[in-house]
């Protein structure tokens, strides 16, 4: 299995929401579902609430994986891709960077974005689990950035 960093892009742009697993206070893993986010080639950006758990845990710790996975996939053809970094808090132009990807996915943010932290996580491994190869050992392939 090959998959090239064009086709990871395109399949992370086409995913409605994003799986953010952070982790918590006494270092247990937290996750949820994200839709108010942007990418920039393997650059993820995404807004919370600057007061949310999320904001916190990444204060503290901000090794992050996100999942991405298309909605309605059969097993034969069922493919996810993960991203593993650390996230970042933006400010001045990157904020608006991140602002201007993540509303032209999710207009209706647009009236309290800038009340939002934005955070980018630069991928620094990804792990691509494809279901389509038909050997067993070759469905997942991890490519270190």
């Amino acid at each position: 299995m090959s998959i090239n960093n064009e086709e990871i892009t395109a399949y992370l742009k086409n995913s409605k929401s994003l799986v953010l697993a952070t982790v918590n206070e006494a270092g247990e893993p937290d996750i949820r579902t994200l839709g108010g986010y942007g990418v920039s080639g393997l650059e993820i950006y995404f807004a919370t609430a600057k007061e949310s758990s999320k904001a916190k845990q990444l204060k503290e710790r901000n090794d992050v994986a996100v999942l991405f996975q298309h909605e309605n996939q059969v097993i034969p053809d069922f493919v996810n891709i993960t991203l593993y970094g650390k996230a970042v808090l933006t400010g001045g132009e990157e904020f608006n960077t991140g602002k201007q990807l993540i509303l032209n996915r999710r207009p209706q943010l647009s009236a309290g974005i800038d009340n939002l932290n934005i955070y980018r996580v630069k991928a620094e491994r990804i792990k691509v689990l494809d279901f389509k190869a038909s050997n067993p050992a070759e469905r997942v392939h991890t490519i270190t950035i």
